[in-house]
């Protein structure tokens, strides 16, 4: 039997996070509108669905960009659960943003989770082009609330959107932990059990 670690000092804080959740509906009318006001996304980059492995390959080398660290072997398992995923690519084919989907027990839930992208606009646009294929009526995701991306991320769904805060969401750590993520890249992140993890 193999024995379980257990921590004897204090736990080290880490980041927190905010849980949120709302409706697609006025979250797609919410993203038509702003994308209303900026044609020249359209013009520059370039949504795709994520199925083949060139596209794969392609989600995998930006998440390693991200993480800075070869999350792969995980990746691959953990994203073909998605129902939805979209990337966005520019002109060179490189992926620069990318978001999924992911039911809940209930058929009108989901998750959104692993929404990275450049930048905040990239981050709605890639939103934009994921929700146009999602039925179900409600979603919650998990942001990260230290960033100022993520402040942005969270005012535009609240403002805009008619997003409810749920509550904060805190991780901690057994010890000393680095975590080389790069949080200004993440908008929503894996959230369903896996706050204690470095895993974003």
């Amino acid at each position: 039997m193999a024995i379980k670690y257990r921590a004897k000092d204090i736990p080290v804080a880490g980041r927190t996070f905010q849980r949120l959740h709302g409706d697609t509906r006025q979250l797609l009318q919410a993203l038509n509108q702003w994308m209303e006001q900026r044609p020249q996304l359209k013009d520059s980059y370039y949504p795709k669905d994520i199925n083949s492995n060139e596209t794969i390959d392609a989600v995998l080398s930006y998440d390693k960009k991200l993480a800075h660290f070869d999350r792969s072997s995980f990746m691959k398992v953990f994203f073909p659960l998605a129902d939805h995923k979209k990337a966005i690519f520019n002109s060179q084919g490189e992926v620069i943003a990318v978001a999924a989907t992911f039911p809940l027990f209930h058929e009108n839930d989901y998750k959104l989770e692993q929404v990275y992208a450049d930048n905040f606009d990239l981050a709605l646009m890639v939103l934009h082009a994921l929700l146009q294929d999602v039925n179900a009526t409600n979603f919650s995701l998990l942001t990260p609330d230290e960033t100022e991306n993520g402040q942005k991320f969270i005012d535009f769904l609240v403002k805009q959107a008619n997003c409810s805060l749920i509550k904060q969401a805190h991780r901690s750590y057994s010890r000393e932990f680095h975590c080389p993520i790069d949080w200004n890249r993440v908008f929503a992140m894996i959230g369903r059990g896996q706050i204690a993890s470095p895993l974003a």
